[in-house]
């Protein structure tokens, strides 16, 4: 039975809705797990208890299976799934975790499409409303992606969201992908993506930043996107989903470093690195482009691997992998040269930093945009549409 909840195919198609809570330095994880041979039942319960301070495990549990006390394989599976979590490289973009399991949706497919059409809305009772009301009250003093959502925006002409709201209730006679791509570019102006990218020169720490990613193909998901032919797979979360329930050891890794890594950059290259923020152009209004740093020549990309084998997965043989050379960040910066930059796993005692030169390469980067454009009009504008 173990064996079968070791496979990585199990776990990750059973876990759902995942949410955790962190309290002195202990980090309690939740979840739900979907009964391999019963996935019509509901799903079990399953919490970790994790001792941040010594990085141990000191409890992963099946709250619900009759064979629980035993040390049942659904503990194992959800166990697993979080060190699958932690193995991940550190990345900028955004993954939702509180959602169905596979397992879950199958069974929702299985029973058939319900036909709504012929239904009429329900009408709120008085206290149904108050609720609603009180629901929007709430959301507008949150902070987030979702909440930002239900707030005035002072990016109406570069938030995707609202430009999406503007143009459904707009006269265009077309409510197609490419009747939209055309009412984005004459939307957007260049004052305001200039204003967008100075207001999210905090990156993730910007609230901001986050609502103008909402929709959009970023750097860190354009290759990935221009090859996949999953409507529904992990590149359309990626743009649509909230910030990740879990921060990687890694991933906070990365944060605590990305000052001193510039600053040992910039002193190694004399350089004078200024802060970047989410770059937009109104001709490409579906995509945004967020460098780690900028000069007056060149943009720069800065990776923080933990592991000597993941140096490998950015640099092969003194060689940049095509899914890292930079070549959207100059794109929307307007630069012709990037320096991609690679931290040593020990940079905390040895200061080491690789950084290689990459010129701009318009054949391969107009290649990769307009096959991720295709992906968009498929899998992301039906999202945000409502179609």
């Amino acid at each position: 039975m173990l064996n079968r909840s070791a496979a990585d195919t199990y776990g990750d198609n059973a876990i759902a809705f995942v949410q955790l809570k962190r309290d002195d330095g202990v980090c309690t994880v939740k979840g739900r797990i979907t009964p391999e041979h019963k996935i019509r039942n509901t799903a079990y319960r399953v919490q970790a208890i994790i001792d941040e301070t010594t990085e141990e495990d000191q409890i992963c549990e099946c709250l619900d299976c009759p064979a629980s006390e035993g040390g049942c394989k659904h503990g194992v599976a959800f166990l697993l799934w979080l060190h699958r979590r932690t193995e991940e490289p550190s990345v900028t973009s955004t993954q939702c975790y509180w959602k169905k399991s596979n397992l879950a949706k199958a069974v929702q497919m299985n029973k058939g499409m319900i036909e709504l059409c012929d239904r009429k809305p329900p009408v709120l009772a008085e206290k149904n409303a108050s609720f609603l009301q009180a629901v929007l009250d709430t959301c507008s003093k949150s902070e987030g992606t979702l909440f930002s959502l239900f707030k005035p925006s002072k990016f109406e002409v570069t938030s995707l969201h609202q430009i999406m709201q503007t143009f459904l209730a707009s006269d265009t006679i077309q409510k197609d992908a490419e009747a939209f791509m055309s009412f984005a570019k004459c939307r957007i102006t260049d004052s305001a993506c200039k204003e967008a990218e100075k207001s999210t020169q905090s990156q993730s720490d910007s609230p901001e930043w986050y609502e103008l990613r909402y929709g959009r193909i970023t750097t860190s998901i354009v290759y990935e996107a221009s090859r996949c032919n999953t409507l529904d797979g992990a590149p359309s979360e990626k743009i649509l989903g909230a910030v990740p329930a879990l921060q990687t050891k890694a991933v906070l890794r990365g944060k605590a470093l990305e000052a001193e890594v510039l600053k040992e950059v910039s002193k190694q290259q004399k350089l004078s690195i200024q802060k970047a923020g989410l770059y937009l152009r109104k001709d490409y209004p579906i995509f945004g482009a967020s460098p780690d740093g900028i000069t007056d020549k060149f943009i720069l990309e800065v990776k923080y691997p933990s592991k000597e084998k993941t140096v490998d997965r950015y640099i092969q043989q003194g060689k940049i992998n095509i899914k890292f050379l930079c070549q959207m960040q100059m794109l929307f910066a307007r630069k012709r040269k990037g320096l991609f930059c690679v931290a040593s796993p020990a940079f905390e005692t040895n200061r080491n930093v690789t950084a290689i030169e990459v010129e701009y390469d318009e054949k391969l980067i107009s290649d990769i945009l307009r096959k991720s454009e295709e992906f968009w009009k498929n899998a992301i504008f039906p999202v945000l549409s409502g179609n």
